[in-house]
């Protein structure tokens, strides 16, 4: 009998234990399921944010509350998307760590090889939008991996190499693009190459655009208008370095369009501002005159809205573009990146939009963008 009991005794406490841990588990589970429910809600919404909603050193503080808050809570996957978007938020006024954010989610074998590669892709976005070789040199081009892809001090060539190494770690489009556009580049910047050379670059090009549309084409229907758009924008300066000005005037209009189609988020509207900056500048360099009424049409807004002063409220500046439009001004760095807007193209504004020019040469970023990490500030 008192065996019994003791038997039911260890039953009865065993019983205990397992609902116990049960219980624990179903708790520690729910909570796990609510970190990533909360996270995944934050990151579609931010995908979704409309241009006059806009706000992203709020944004980023909201990421990095997200971050401190739930990141062991994660699943491997919306941790890394997490970093990612967090990254993105702040690549506007915080690049230094948004670059060290962005090559830990490359690097992390936990993440998946999509994430890895979509790290990546915001990385490049924005060196594109606004390149930085001081910061190429010193936090992104450093330590492993990234270290191996240097060579001359060829920063350009390093990104290029970057996204081969990526095409390695998951096939994906924007790196097909923009190898094609690397190797289009290089044969419009250099016209002492030989044939033999030119043929090898022009085989490159015309092999990643194939891939690059191969993935496009079965991907279409799932892209969102900012994507579609970027595609087309990279396209349109591949054949516009190759001087196939008839398609690169086509891509041009499809981007403009693709970045148009309401609801407009931020995204579109900050990537529909640049490509027309692209486009104004391809119609002025190649048209002159006979076009120079709708590149006055597509400059008029830009100045009105973007570069009257720095006393706009800070959710009214675009410093990237400031930036940029100060970089082909000056066009100082030896690898520039954009064969075909420099200043060349300013000058050419200036002819066609004489107002421009006290605007453009007045340009000061330090003083454009320092009130944009600030509580009340958007970086577009």
């Amino acid at each position: 009998m008192k065996n019994k009991k003791s038997l039911f005794a260890v039953s009865a406490v065993l019983l205990l234990i397992s609902i116990g841990g049960g219980f624990f588990y179903y708790l520690s589970s729910e909570k796990h399921k609510q970190a990533d429910q909360k996270t995944q809600s934050a990151m579609t919404a931010y995908g979704k944010t409309l241009a006059p909603e806009a706000n992203f050193y709020v944004q980023s503080q909201e990421f990095r509350k997200l971050l401190v808050e739930s990141s062991e809570l994660l699943s491997f996957d919306n941790r890394c998307k997490l970093k990612t978007f967090f990254a993105d938020s702040m690549s506007g006024f915080g690049r230094d760590e948004a670059v060290g954010l962005l090559k830990e989610v490359i690097l992390d074998t936990n993440c998946s090889a999509r994430l890895r590669v979509m790290a990546v892709n915001f990385l490049i976005n924005d060196h594109d939008f606004e390149p930085d070789y001081d910061l190429a040199k010193n936090r992104t081009f450093t330590g492993n991996v990234f270290a191996g892809f240097i060579a001359d001090n060829d920063f350009e060539l390093a990104f290029r190499r970057l996204n081969e190494w990526t095409i390695e770690l998951f096939p994906n489009m924007l790196s097909h693009y923009r190898i094609a556009r690397w190797y289009a580049w290089e044969i419009e910047k250099k016209p002492e190459m030989t044939k033999i050379k030119e043929d090898e670059y022009m085989a490159a090009v015309d092999k990643h655009l194939s891939y690059g549309d191969l993935l496009f084409d079965r991907r279409v229907n799932t892209l969102d208008n900012k994507n579609k758009g970027h595609v087309f924008e990279i396209k349109a300066t591949i054949f516009y370095a190759l001087n196939d000005l008839d398609r690169a005037e086509e891509f041009f209009k499809k981007a403009l369009e693709a970045y148009n189609v309401p609801p407009i988020t931020v995204f579109q509207r900050t990537y529909y501002k640049r490509a027309k900056s692209f486009y104004a500048a391809f119609l002025a360099r190649n048209y002159g005159e006979t076009r120079a009424k709708e590149v006055r049409n597509m400059l008029e807004p830009t100045f009105e809205l973007d570069f009257l002063n720095s006393s706009l409220k800070p959710n009214f500046r675009d410093p990237r573009r400031v930036q940029l439009f100060i970089m082909a001004r000056d066009s100082q760095q030896p690898y520039f990146p954009y064969p075909n807007f420099n200043r060349t193209d300013i000058e050419s504004f200036y002819k066609i939009y004489p107002e421009s020019r006290a605007v453009i040469e007045g340009l000061n970023y330090a003083e454009y963008a320092k009130d944009v990490a600030n509580p009340n500030a958007t970086s577009l």
